[in-house]
């Protein structure tokens, strides 16, 4: 028997920052306020409380509105959300990394499964380095410290 593997494209990207884990996920738990960072975002309505199984309708900048779903939420931590487009289910997990020094790495991992997955993930992480950047610099000023974040693939 020769099951069918589904199509599956991914790709991931990581800022790394001074800013504290608080920082950061005060930035990414105010669903209401991504635009301040991520550039792909215009507008974003959301359903409820930032926890898992809320829902929230984002309009994208460059034209396309998606209902997306908290599938998973830890707190300060990290979260994944699922989105539909058309045939195409993604996954996008972010994350907040430790690293030595007190330093973190913020990654956005984005998992895009059927037929034109490859397509509409480029499309929708397309944004992705310079949100992060945006991020962890809005988060950094917050604090009162440098703007030091770099972004690695």
């Amino acid at each position: 028997m020769n099951a069918a593997k589904p199509e599956v494209w991914s790709t991931e990207q990581a800022v790394e920052t001074g800013a504290s884990r608080a920082a950061i996920w005060a930035l990414l738990s105010d669903v209401v306020s991504w635009f301040r960072w991520d550039p792909g975002i215009r507008d974003i309505e959301v359903s409820g409380p930032f926890r898992r199984g809320t829902r929230f309708m984002v309009t994208r900048a460059g034209g396309g509105r998606w209902l997306t779903r908290l599938v998973e939420v830890t707190d300060q931590t990290g979260f994944v959300a699922e989105t539909q487009v058309g045939d195409v289910r993604v996954f996008v997990d972010h994350r907040i990394e430790p690293l030595p020094e007190g330093r973190l790495r913020v990654v956005f991992e984005l998992e895009a499964f059927g037929p034109g997955g490859e397509e509409v993930g480029r499309k929708l992480s397309a944004p992705f380095a310079e949100a992060l950047r945006e991020l962890a610099q809005l988060a950094e000023r917050q604090e009162g410290g440098a703007c030091l974040a770099q972004v690695s693939a």
